[in-house]
């Protein structure tokens, strides 16, 4: 963490450490996360646009739920997140990450954030069975196969990726946002069969539904009710 945080830290009551539930690290531009192991009550923990390359001190903040990492370009190795398995929400977007391993153990993961990374494979979403949104847009992902299995997925990125094939997807119930911007998709007919979903063309072009409303009720239906 930031030099202002570690002093803090050295002050502070070690029965107030057990207080926090929220630590938001972006606008300290952090490089090192030592200390923050400490913080056995953090659910949220925002990083974005820090230095950050090392992971392990959140390895026992098994109370994690939501987690920012994003722009953080030297993040490389993200196996720390293991065992994080009440993580709700990810994001991995614009950092060195390319491997998705550590999130094949049982998860509660519903939003995923992976833009701009180097991640070429997403079998891992197999196991991904409360995903409602995924974001694979600028990613050099060519095969979405495994997302056939990704049932309550509600919305998808994939612009700007080399994805020509789409027909996984045509039996998803919830997918209801497609954006396909940039992508060597050329047929969207059996989607389009549907008529629930929302799809943003390879040209920029809007097609079907779009709305908040829509998104929305997306959510909670693949939720069962529950936001």
């Amino acid at each position: 963490m930031s030099a202002a945080v570690h002093t803090n830290a050295r002050h502070a009551d070690p029965e107030q450490f057990n207080t926090v539930i929220g630590l938001d690290l972006s606008r300290f531009g952090a490089q090192d996360l030592s200390g923050i192991e400490r913080l056995a009550n953090l659910e949220a923990l925002h990083a974005a646009g820090c230095d950050i390359r090392e992971l392990e001190p959140v390895t026992s903040l098994v109370r994690l739920t939501d987690v920012d990492l994003s722009g953080n370009g030297r993040l490389i190795d993200v196996t720390a997140l293991r065992g994080l398995t009440r993580l709700r929400r990810l994001n991995l977007s614009r950092t060195g990450a390319s491997s998705l391993s550590s999130l094949s153990a049982p998860s509660r993961l519903q939003f995923l954030y992976l833009e701009q990374t180097p991640v070429r494979d997403v079998t891992v979403v197999d196991r991904l069975s409360e995903l409602l949104v995924l974001s694979l847009a600028h990613t050099p992902v060519t095969d979405i196969s495994p997302l056939r299995s990704a049932d309550r997925l509600v919305e998808l990125d994939l612009s700007y990726t080399d994805v020509a094939d789409i027909s996984p997807l045509a039996r998803l119930p919830w997918l209801h946002l497609l954006n396909l911007e940039g992508t060597r998709v050329t047929d969207v007919t059996e989607l389009e069969r549907a008529g629930r979903i929302g799809i943003r063309m390879p040209d920029g072009s809007h097609r079907g539904k779009t709305t908040a409303r829509i998104r929305r009720a997306a959510r909670l239906g693949a939720v069962g009710g529950r936001e």
